[in-house]
């Protein structure tokens, strides 16, 4: 169960990772060829020839955010350090896929560097940004008693007592303390009447 748990888990991250970063890829196309935001001198090369490059960056990003430990379960992670995480995976994605790119083009159809800056940008955001909107569902979502994992705390008196009122301050880490365990064997209600 919690297995398939993780699993599901890790297919929803997988599938929005992708979806932001495809996104980012077309909306960096626009915002370059289409907005005018930027003089296009040497012509607008057909968006098809962007559009076939997704299948080379679902592929990079899911392999280096698995490489970086994106995919790992992140509960008790800080945001600091998950937003750093995001921002080397998302630079370290986008040169392998500026390499391949420039291994594998057409010399008739050469990329925007203009471009790639603009999607390392919308990219490394767009990830920053829906994955801290779905951190804060799955808290919610534990705040409200679901997807929890259970505790049994071995040991009683002070310890196990500031252990047990730790983890109940910290319920979006979803973990919920279902008893204490002393040596003797003896029932020692604890704080909140866990024993």
């Amino acid at each position: 169960m919690l297995k398939q748990r993780n699993q599901l888990f890790e297919f929803l991250f997988v599938a929005s990772d992708l979806i932001v970063v495809s996104l980012a890829w077309c909306f960096s196309y626009w915002l370059r060829f289409v907005s005018h935001v930027t003089p296009v001198d040497k012509g607008i090369p057909a968006f098809s020839h962007y559009l076939s490059m997704l299948l080379f960056i679902w592929l990079i990003w899911a392999f280096v955010f698995r490489r970086v430990g994106l995919y790992r379960p992140m509960r008790g992670v800080r945001r600091r350090r998950e937003v750093l995480m995001l921002v080397n995976a998302n630079l370290m994605a986008l040169l392998v896929f500026i390499s391949v790119t420039y291994l594998f083009r057409e010399k008739s159809v050469p990329f925007s560097r203009l471009v790639f800056v603009y999607f390392g940008v919308f990219a490394t955001l767009g990830t920053i940004l829906q994955r801290s909107l779905l951190r804060s569902i799955l808290r919610e979502i534990r705040r409200r008693g679901y997807n929890l994992r259970y505790m049994l705390i071995v040991g009683a008196g002070k310890v196990a007592g500031d252990i047990v009122r730790s983890i109940r301050h910290h319920r979006e880490l979803g973990v919920q303390v279902v008893g204490c365990l002393s040596r003797d064997g003896k029932e020692d209600k604890g704080p909140g009447g866990i024993s």
